[in-house]
């Protein structure tokens, strides 16, 4: 197991930076995000980028169940509303 930084996230992926050495593009992964209730879902590094702070690696989604595809996409749709609402009120 290994613990990473969250830095995008969206319903098909997520980009992700941590100490990752170990990864490489095409390998399958299990994630879980800690959320409640958590996000968990199977995916694979599209892609893997050295920067000072780690190896940053871009996640795409290739499973996750209803329930947690319903939640996330909740999730995600607060966070555009709440952006436009911030945006308008500027």
């Amino acid at each position: 197991m290994c613990k990473v930084e969250l830095l995008d996230l969206s319903a098909a992926g997520a980009r992700v930076r941590g100490n990752l050495y170990r990864i490489k593009e095409g390998d399958e992964i299990y994630l879980s995000i800690a959320f409640k209730p958590p996000i968990k879902a199977k995916g694979i590094i599209r892609w893997c980028k050295k920067t000072e702070e780690g190896l940053e690696a871009g996640i795409e989604f290739t499973y996750m169940d209803f329930k947690t595809q319903q939640h996330l996409q909740a999730f995600l749709s607060q966070i555009a509303l709440a952006s436009m609402s911030d945006a308008y009120l500027r």
